[in-house]
């Protein structure tokens, strides 16, 4: 029975070994239309790798953003910085609560806010993160915390590409990649905000919906604002406008709001503003820069009426 047992544990041994180095070898060469168990995206859209990189050396903040795209396409950290705001704004494509919460324990020290605002969106707590998930792992330094993201997750993609981006780290394979500011309509600036080409949204009918939240999306969220409360954190969740056909497609959409509201301090846009479809947005979830001018102004007029005023740094 001895025998057996280490006869066993050599063989998992080797086939785990032999995973690893066939799993590098046809991440490295095999085409795109092959991998589909295996999404490394650095440099994805997003600016994911810039962001991150930039994170890691940009000093402490007054305010911290937190969210998916709807956080770096709607906070403008340059807006903020003319009424004396240092900020940084860690959004990332898709990024749901459960990535949100890595990036926290990731970075928050460094960054030190005095304030964390939290985007809240029902669309990121509808979904399972996956996406968001091989963002991260392909742009951000793995430790810990990427093996807990993946066990989390428990999906073949994650794991694949946790394991590749493992071995690339290792090998430095990507210590040269620079990302560029641009990428077709979008440009890349400074502390984390992405700026879209002016464009407008074209509103049309949307089918009646619901969102189908998911109670794991919802308790990393909790463990988020936890974790941000035993640091002494004061966090603002917002809601970022959207167009009102696409909310009014979705019949739950107020249960999401009062849920929100449960937590604490939520200020929901939509609500605060009265924004038009075809002028302030371009897509149905996402302001232009005419939109984000007006949005980021009443969020900071709100942020000085409520005491939260610029630090000396």
């Amino acid at each position: 029975m001895k025998r057996f047992l280490a006869s066993l544990g050599w063989f998992s041994l080797l086939a785990a070994l032999s995973y690893v180095i066939w799993l590098s070898v046809w991440g490295d060469y095999a085409p795109p239309a092959f991998k589909q168990n295996l999404k490394y995206k650095l440099g994805a859209p997003g600016f994911t790798f810039t962001r991150l990189q930039e994170a890691d050396h940009y000093g402490e903040v007054d305010i911290l953003f937190l969210g998916s795209s709807h956080a770096y396409r709607g906070f403008d950290v340059r807006i903020f910085r003319r009424y004396g705001y240092r900020t940084f704004n860690l959004g990332s494509s898709s990024q749901t609560p459960l990535q949100t919460e890595i990036l926290l324990k990731r970075y928050v020290d460094s960054f030190h806010p005095s304030l964390v605002i939290f985007e809240v969106s029902p669309v990121v707590f509808s979904l399972d993160g996956v996406e968001s998930s091989l963002d991260i792992l392909s742009n951000d330094r793995n430790d810990v915390l990427s093996v807990k993201l993946a066990i989390e997750q428990n999906h073949i993609k994650v794991y694949n590409t946790l394991l590749y981006a493992l071995y690339r780290d290792w090998t430095r394979s990507d210590e040269d990649f620079s990302e560029p500011e641009q990428k077709d309509k979008d440009v890349y600036v400074s502390g984390g905000f992405v700026e879209r080409s002016l464009a407008n949204f074209t509103p049309k009918p949307f089918d009646k919906t619901s969102w189908t939240f998911q109670d794991r999306q919802f308790a990393a969220f909790e463990r988020s604002l936890r974790f941000l409360k035993r640091r002494g954190v004061p966090v603002i969740l917002v809601r970022a406008p959207t167009t009102q056909v696409w909310r009014e497609a979705h019949v739950n959409d107020d249960d999401f709001n009062a849920r929100m509201a449960s937590y604490g301090t939520f200020w929901n846009f939509n609500e605060l503003l009265q924004l038009n479809d075809r002028v302030h947005f371009y897509d149905p979830h996402h302001l232009n820069q005419v939109g984000v001018e007006i949005f980021n102004k009443k969020l900071v007029t709100m942020l000085i009426d409520h005491g939260f005023s610029p630090l000396a740094r």
